[in-house]
């Protein structure tokens, strides 16, 4: 996993935010902010992940091995909800087999990122639901609300359970239940609502509410259309990442929803709510596989739940689809070395500059990443690693006055000297003091005095 798993500025400064609970002992709610500051999100991930990341000596690993075990839960508890909800044995074991390699899932379980630890609220909350108990719906509200804590798109599939509650009990004159579910989403969420009316503004409710990412309505209904073609066509290249098996899984599965709403399926649920995070998602201005992430467990469950025997040779088909689709491209997910996901040579490249410094006890350094395939020119992983360790860089603007620049690349030296980034302007004609080759990579690491 240190040749695979992602690691950029956003988990190293993840990594940097866990440090700080753990060193000041400072529990907070307020956890990663987007790079745009338009966004606060909870800082749930951060306990989550805090455990194994102690663990692991806060080396960066430490949270992927976190986000490793939470996956395979989700997949455990998965296992357990299609044994509990269907008795067919070739439904069960082909479910078994695409909870394992499916590509969301196995993405989701090897990033640590916030929003890839939804699945695991969204399958509790789908097992307590399951149970229809007062108590268990008070923890499938609970559990549902936790989903926004990761991720603030979580609310769509949120309100679209909720909706579902209300029409399902509702009828039935069950409002106790309507009222237990809607408490465990309150109390989920109640930790936002306190926070923003002690520390007005607020953070959380206010930004998501005035610098939301929703798109202009300018152009009605004509505008919507073409951004819901394009959150449906990214989803399901996200669901099943080949081409012509995306394709060839509509006609089957159209068959499956056609099939369930003849007869009145009690699936019709889990699609629903599907659907509603996928509408949901093309609201916002770009989609990104992310968004839909509070819907893919939904899918799955729409997918294992039981049926009559006349409709599971569709089910049996989309099943199929999805597993071929995942293994033709697991091999390369496993295996498959970027910039983004080589933490292997991240942590040798962040070894040698911190023992340099020490060893020649450099003074008014800096770093920068030029000629590379890694666009973030200020370094802002390596800075936070090496903060870590207590050695701090001159900042961004302090360039002119920097002694010793360290240059990530993957370029020779010519190259780099002549690079017209601002980070290079005092250094390209300067000394080049020392080289470093990571082993079994790409990537080289210059000193160069300033010039």
């Amino acid at each position: 996993m240190q040749r695979t798993a992602r690691f950029i500025w956003d988990e190293s400064s993840d990594l940097v935010r866990m440090h700080q609970i753990y060193s000041e002992k400072n529990l907070t709610l307020i956890g990663p902010i987007s790079e745009d500051g338009n966004k606060v999100f909870s800082s749930l991930t951060y306990y989550l992940l805090l455990p194994f990341t102690i663990i692991a000596e806060f080396h960066p690993i430490g949270p992927i091995y976190a986000t490793a075990f939470y996956g395979s839960l989700t997949v455990i508890l998965l296992i357990l909800l299609t044994r509990k909800l269907n008795k067919d044995k070739v439904i069960f074991y082909l479910s078994a087999l695409l909870f394992i390699v499916w590509y969301p899932l196995v993405e989701t379980s090897r990033w640590a990122w916030n929003p890839n630890l939804i699945p695991l609220w969204s399958v509790l909350s789908i097992l307590m639901f399951v149970k229809n108990k007062k108590w268990s719906l008070l923890l499938a509200g609970t559990f549902l609300g936790l989903t926004v804590h990761q991720h603030y798109v979580g609310f769509f599939a949120l309100c679209a359970f909720w909706l579902v509650i209300f029409l399902r009990y509702g009828k039935r004159a069950q409002f106790p239940k309507i009222f237990t579910f809607s408490l465990g989403i309150l109390f989920a969420l109640s930790p936002f609502i306190i926070f923003d009316m002690t520390h007005p503004p607020g953070l959380f409710l206010s930004r998501i509410l005035y610098f939301n990412y929703l798109g202009s309505s300018e152009g009605g209904i004509y505008n919507l259309i073409p951004k819901f073609i394009a959150a449906f066509n990214g989803t399901f290249k996200y669901l099943i990442p080949v081409p012509f098996l995306m394709y060839l899984s509509f006609l089957p599965l159209t068959l499956l929803i056609f099939k369930d709403i003849k007869q009145r399926s009690d699936a019709l649920i889990y699609i629903f709510i599907f659907i509603v995070q996928l509408a949901g998602s093309s609201l916002i201005e770009n989609f990104y596989p992310h968004y839909i992430i509070p819907g893919i467990i939904f899918f799955l469950v729409y997918l294992i739940y039981p049926r009559q025997k006349n409709v599971l040779i569709y089910q049996k088909i989309v099943l199929l689809i999805l597993i071929i689709a995942s293994l033709t491209t697991i091999k390369s997910q496993l295996t498959k070395v970027s910039w983004e996901n080589d933490i292997r040579s991240i942590s040798a490249i962040t070894d040698i500059i911190a023992e340099e410094i020490v060893q020649d006890d450099l003074k008014n350094n800096n770093i920068a990443v030029v000629a590379g395939p890694d666009p973030n020119t200020y370094g802002r992983r390596y800075r936070d690693l090496l903060g870590l360790r207590g050695i701090s860089f001159k900042t961004r603007d302090e360039y002119n006055i920097t002694d010793h620049l360290f240059v990530v690349s993957t370029a020779q030296e010519s190259v780099i000297r002549n690079d017209r980034a601002y980070e290079m302007s005092y250094f390209n004609k300067g000394e080049l003091f020392k080289k470093w080759e990571i082993d079994d990579s790409q990537w080289i690491i210059y000193l160069f005095k300033r010039s």
